[in-house]
């Protein structure tokens, strides 16, 4: 945008030089903050790359000077070596960026890109440890509790839907040992979720659900939809002053079925972060017998189709 920030593309200093890439941060900054990290950044303008590798969220990125030092929340390091729910949490200006070192730890695996064809054990295992952290984002909670304590006073009833709402998608993610679930479950789910989002973000989110009552009994990896929805939202619309629109479809797609996340508006990048692990997680349960693709990916439109069998996946 041509007055604010919609997302950083952050760094660490690299040996031997350069910045290696480490995220995309799109949450956690005020519009203030936003108007203000563009000024500074306009300033550093550059038409160089100071990554040592091209970040694969560039896009239409604009590069700047490494001279800003920022101060980042996360909740783990990928095995990517990238943060997981990176969230912005002030300038530093007090340090100086020569001084700032690489910060994960020596221990994380890291297993760079996906390998073609059936993924080994490891996968298997790391996807699902990933699916049980990643269950619900603290960032979430955490807007959605204040947004219902704000309603409290002035608006008691819809506060008591909100709080019915989420106390349903909580039973729902924190249901124990899950590794696969209903489809109307899972969509379920993901409308409760919409209804707390679209009270926060008020008319910057407009979101919609439709699903053919003839996939209802479709059996998905727990959260797999969820997952995509949530990184649409967080990614791909709350980091934009004007918000945009979100639609989720479930069909009869040949001998299985098509679930499509779709947005309009916000950042075109946000299936970067989503489709990688939901590609290890289907084919964890499924095998080859599933697709995730990205449909459109532009400034108009995104959209992600998850497409699993109509039978059920195998068992233990």
């Amino acid at each position: 945008r041509e007055d604010t920030v919609g997302a950083l593309l952050v760094g660490v200093n690299a040996e031997g030089g350069g910045l290696r890439y480490v995220g995309r941060v799109a949450t956690g900054m005020t519009p203030a903050e936003r108007r203000e990290l563009r000024g500074r950044l306009e300033r550093l303008a550059t038409d160089a790359c100071p990554f040592t590798a091209q970040p694969p969220q560039a896009g239409a990125a604009r590069w700047v000077r490494p001279q800003l030092v920022g101060e980042v929340g996360y909740r783990r390091w990928t095995n990517q070596a990238t943060l997981a729910h990176p969230s912005w949490h002030r300038l530093r200006t007090d340090l100086d960026p020569a001084s700032v070192r690489d910060p994960m730890p020596s221990d994380v695996l890291v297993t760079p890109g996906n390998p073609a064809g059936p993924p080994s054990q490891g996968d298997v295992a790391n996807a699902r440890l990933r699916a049980l952290h990643e269950q619900i984002s603290p960032h979430f909670v955490y807007n959605a509790l204040n947004t219902i304590g704000a309603l409290v006073r002035t608006n008691p009833g819809d506060a008591r839907d909100l709080l019915a709402d989420f106390a349903d998608f909580a039973r729902h993610v924190f249901r124990p040992g899950v590794e696969v679930t209903r489809l109307a479950d899972e969509l379920a789910a993901v409308e409760h979720y919409l209804h707390l989002e679209q009270a926060r973000f008020g008319r910057r989110l407009h979101a919609e659900l439709r699903a053919d009552p003839k996939v209802s009994d479709v059996v998905v990896p727990f959260l797999a939809v969820q997952s995509v929805v949530e990184h649409a939202v967080r990614d791909g619309i709350e980091g934009t002053t004007d918000g945009g629109s979100l639609t989720v479809t479930a069909a009869a797609a040949g001998a299985g079925c098509l679930v499509v996340v779709r947005t309009q508006g916000g950042s075109p990048d946000w299936p970067d972060r989503a489709v990688p692990d939901l590609n290890t997680r289907l084919r964890a349960a499924f095998g080859e017998d599933f697709e995730v693709t990205v449909l459109a990916k532009g400034a108009a439109e995104v959209a992600v189709g998850i497409r699993v069998p109509s039978a059920s996946p195998p068992q233990g």
